[in-house]
């Protein structure tokens, strides 16, 4: 379950972002609390060189721990500049998750992820005869199987494999 976690990180990391309030429990690198975005992709490994910020320090060490840089790149300017412009508070940093029409509420919903990343497409006529209330699980699989033409019939493993007799037994 973890591999699978891990394989789907990246789609996750667009549906989270942090609201940065006191900055300590925000990564200053891997976290989406800019509007940049993750700065380790922007910058990358070289970012660590040019702005002098570890890759394991928080907002806040960024913040208070050492002096402001004069950058030649647009980017690294926009970078310090927004670490300046952040609000010092004494409350914790604030996880926001993407929700319905792509607002980001301090609130988690499954439902509300789960329709961002699937795609819709139109029910189709034949749904209320097998997806109702009381139906048998199997039958119901078995049903949507046969009627998109999925069921392992000995037409179609014939198409599969040509030295397969495909007459009834």
């Amino acid at each position: 379950m973890w591999r699978k976690i891990l394989k789907v990180r990246g789609l996750a990391r667009e549906f989270c972002k942090v609201e940065v309030y006191n900055g300590e429990g925000t990564s200053f690198w891997y976290d989406q609390w800019s509007p940049l975005g993750c700065l380790m992709d922007m910058l990358g490994t070289r970012g660590q060189i040019y702005t002098r910020i570890r890759q394991h320090d928080t907002v806040h060490t960024a913040r208070t721990k050492r002096r402001r840089r004069v950058h030649r790149s647009a980017g690294l300017i926009q970078i310090e500049n927004q670490l300046q412009c952040l609000s010092r508070s004494e409350e914790e940093d604030v996880v926001l998750w993407k929700g319905k029409q792509d607002i980001y509420k301090d609130q988690f919903l499954t439902s509300e992820t789960w329709n961002h990343i699937r795609t819709k497409k139109e029910k189709v006529s034949w749904h209320r005869g097998i997806w109702f209330t009381h139906a048998t699980p199997k039958h119901r699989f078995c049903t949507w199987l046969a009627i998109r033409n999925r069921l392992t019939t000995g037409d179609r493993m014939v198409a599969w494999n040509a030295g397969i007799d495909g007459t009834c037994v």
